[in-house]
């Protein structure tokens, strides 16, 4: 990467709108304080010139290259071979792309799953099926990486031997949320953490509006699973439809606040989705789609089978009992109280079985003495 088009990465706010190459002048030349007659040609107003001279006066030139240099974060600039080709042709292009890990191979399709951050169980569900659905066929999932529906579906891609991306608001240095921290660092080693912004930006709100058209440009269709009806999901799909991609949505029940995003978006023509081939079928119909290579997935195939033919061997194989409090859950919560009166049982009884229940991998605990199914 230049030099001087990283230090112009650190000056350049979401709100100045400024491309010095396009008047024909380098970005080293943004950097000569005294140089007028660029600020004029550029049409900057007079606080927002300014304000470019005041950032560039703070900033240690030979310091900030140094630090970035050291950082091994990896840089892909517009125009370079590098640069991801589904981004090329969307309105407002990152100039500069910075990355841990790997960038979606454009001979790779790619899936962004988004959603709610505070998701149901069963959006959880579905997204870990659909997500691993996707993965098993060599689709690339991407995602903000942000609580709830993104960071699951990224998780259960890598869980899954796929390979998945992160695209952040903040710089690829700065893991938000820390909450996600682990799905960060497989993401780095078995992925991708990509963001337009350098090293040290703080995740703050106005970058995320600007990140999802990343999300939804690196993607060749986008899934909405669990929206509600005023939603920063929305944006990205706002974006994704301006850049041509198909929309998918999980439909839900009408009374459910966190399924109204999605039933408008199906009202409006988005695909409605219930599983991987939904959206699989799609991709495969339209020629216009890259074709995956698949190899390297396939060969991992039969390990991650193994671990979903495990639990359908040990659903059948339950115990009278266990299998009475197995069949009662759903993926809505249920309490202790709700299972007893459900399955007439008592109380020490039912807490053996769901202990056997979730040793099993088949039942999780989502609230103290609630339970769902996981499979």
């Amino acid at each position: 990467m230049d030099k001087y088009l990283y230090l112009y990465t650190l000056i350049k706010d979401d709100y100045i709108n400024f491309n010095p190459s396009i008047e024909g002048y380098s970005y080293e030349d943004v950097f000569k304080i005294n140089n007028k007659k660029l600020y004029i040609k550029l049409g900057l107003p007079g606080k927002t010139a300014e304000y470019i001279i005041n950032r560039v006066l703070e900033i240690n030139i030979d310091k900030e290259w140094d630090d970035f240099l050291k950082s091994g974060v990896r840089t892909t600039a517009y125009g370079d071979d590098d640069y991801p080709e589904r981004l090329i042709n969307i309105e407002d292009a990152p100039e500069v792309l910075f990355y841990y890990g790997i960038l979606p191979s454009d001979d790779v399709r790619s899936v962004a799953i988004i959603g709610s951050r505070k998701c149901s169980e069963y959006g959880r569900f579905m997204t870990e099926k659909i997500a691993e659905g996707l993965s098993r066929e060599g689709i690339n999932i991407i995602s903000g990486m942000a609580l709830g529906i993104d960071g699951i579906a990224g998780m259960s891609a890598v869980n899954f031997t796929g390979k998945s991306f992160g695209v952040l608001g903040s710089g690829v240095d700065v893991c938000y949320p820390r909450a996600n921290k682990n799905l960060y660092e497989r993401l780095k080693a078995e992925g991708g953490i990509i963001s337009e912004y350098p090293n040290k930006t703080a995740a703050i709100s106005r970058h995320f509006p600007r990140r999802n058209r990343i999300i939804s440009g690196l993607s060749d269709a986008v899934l909405v699973i669990e929206a509600k009806q005023r939603s920063g999901t929305i944006i990205t799909v706002d974006a994704a439809l301006s850049q041509g991609r198909d929309i998918f949505a999980l439909p839900g029940r009408a009374t459910d606040p966190l399924s109204v995003g999605c039933n408008e978006l199906i009202k409006q023509g988005a695909y409605p989705v219930q599983c991987a081939e939904d959206i699989l079928e799609l991709l495969e119909a339209k020629p216009e789609y890259k074709k995956t290579v698949k190899s390297d997935f396939h060969k991992a195939l039969s390990k991650s089978k193994i671990n979903t033919d495990k639990l359908l061997s040990e659903k059948l194989s339950l115990e009278r009992d266990e299998n009475m409090v197995y069949s009662c859950l759903g993926f809505d919560p249920k309490s202790s109280a709700e299972i007893i009166n459900a399955v007439n049982m008592d109380i020490s009884s039912l807490s053996k079985v769901l202990v056997v229940l979730e040793i099993k991998g088949l039942i999780r605990e989502v609230g103290r003495n609630s339970y769902v199914r996981c499979f």
